[in-house]
């Protein structure tokens, strides 16, 4: 048996694999892998990145998205969702989408694998599976990019969310929307059904007879910053991160911070921690670039 034989005994079709991994069968990798994508044994999908497709009565089966991205990011923590399942909830759009959006912690930005288009978030936080109460506040979340009117879509959610599990809903809203999606929905819970309890630790007000200590205004920013996860950023670290631009490795605390915490706690936290308006900015655009979140308000307000 040949080198390049015992090398393929390894491969298992369907399977998508990273040179990395198959070099430990090898020792002549980049070879064996060029001789198998030259007699079509594999598919090169990106660099580095290479598919053993199955075999069918069709001709060869391409790899499942999941298996393709999971490869790509070495893990399985991520979903697949496109705009086009907007189209089941009722709500009046119908554009059908060519593109594959995967939320996950890792990468962000436009990817082709495989020949398929794939649109790579970074987001906080992210359900196991879709369900139809994530796709309802995933819609509000990036509504000004549908091909559809903008205000007819939320006039229909608004219609709709009345029939969605109230508490599933609001589960929704509060762990995976952002800050203009949690005010949409509040409004719209107050008009159509009893407000559920949507707003977030940071957003509770202290009484106004005196002015928040600066241990008060952490612990509102810290509670909603580390909600989500299961991991707690401190005050310094979140401070030396906002300072010096660098997240690393709280990047998803960082942007729930930007994004999530009330802006009069996000600018007071900056004050009481001698951040400049000018460190915050930097960090916020660097946030925005790596993770696509966006906080329209804070904009206006850093200029």
């Amino acid at each position: 048996m040949t080198k390049l034989e015992q090398f393929k005994r390894h491969l298992r079709p369907g399977q998508v694999y990273r040179r990395q991994e198959l070099a430990q069968w090898s020792r002549a990798v980049d070879r064996h892998l060029k001789q198998l994508v030259d007699d079509g044994t594999l598919t090169k999908l990106a660099g580095g990145l290479y598919a053993y497709p199955r075999q069918t009565v069709f001709g060869k089966a391409p790899a499942e998205d999941g298996t393709l991205v999971g490869s790509f990011l070495k893990g399985d923590r991520f979903l697949l969702a496109s705009p086009s399942a907007y189209n089941s909830l009722g709500v009046g759009t119908t554009q059908l989408y060519n593109k594959t959006v995967v939320y996950n912690r890792k990468r962000h930005g436009e990817f082709v694998l495989g020949g398929r288009a794939f649109d790579f978030r970074v987001k906080p936080d992210f359900p196991k599976k879709l369900t139809d109460e994530f796709l309802l506040v995933d819609l509000v979340n990036n509504v000004d990019s549908l091909a559809e009117s903008r205000n007819e879509v939320l006039d229909r959610v608004k219609q709709r969310a009345p029939s969605f599990d109230t508490t599933r809903l609001e589960r929704a809203v509060r762990s995976y929307g952002n800050m203009r999606t949690k005010r949409f929905f509040t409004e719209a819970f107050k008009t159509s059904m009893t407000a559920p309890r949507l707003k977030a630790a940071g957003e509770r007000r202290p009484s106004r007879e005196r002015s928040m200590s600066k241990r008060e205004v952490e612990e509102l920013v810290l509670a909603t910053t580390n909600a989500p996860y299961k991991r707690s950023i401190t005050a310094a670290e979140l401070s030396r991160g906002l300072a010096s631009g660098k997240s690393e490795p709280w990047t998803v605390h960082v942007a729930t911070f930007f994004t999530d915490v009330k802006l009069e706690l996000i600018l007071k936290f900056a004050q009481m921690h001698g951040i400049s308006k000018r460190a915050l900015a930097s960090t916020y655009r660097a946030m925005k670039a790596t993770t696509g979140e966006a906080n329209p308000a804070l904009e206006t307000v850093l200029g």
